[in-house]
């Protein structure tokens, strides 16, 4: 899904990983479904231009784990493993800022 307006594409995260992804990028090389995405947020508020300050709160997680990058990047990557009946399972969220702005989510479930 693309939301030319805006500069936004999003979808799901298919294989072991279900979840979904939001960030700013170019226009795709084909015509694909239009959406106003502008106002996406996540079910605890994560949203684009969220900065790294918001996404620790959120997402719950220490400050060390957000990584700079360049001189205008960092991420922020956490993990918080479960059980699964036999099985375990993970919650991941991978999250770019580009001067402290949110500009790429993924959130998602790891499951055998």
């Amino acid at each position: 899904m693309y939301d030319s307006v805006h500069g936004i594409a999003a979808g799901p995260e298919y294989g072991d990983v279900h979840g979904d992804r939001i960030m700013y990028a170019p226009a795709p090389p084909v015509a694909i479904s239009e959406r106003d995405l502008s106002g996406v947020v996540s079910r605890f508020g994560l949203h684009l231009g969220s900065t790294s300050t918001e996404a620790i709160r959120i997402l719950r997680v220490s400050p060390s784990a957000v990584k700079r990058i360049g001189p205008h990047r960092s991420i922020l990557y956490a993990r918080a493993d479960r059980r699964c009946g036999k099985d375990y399972c993970a919650h991941d969220a991978f999250v770019i800022f580009t001067n402290d702005r949110a500009t790429s989510i993924s959130l998602a479930d790891i499951a055998p």
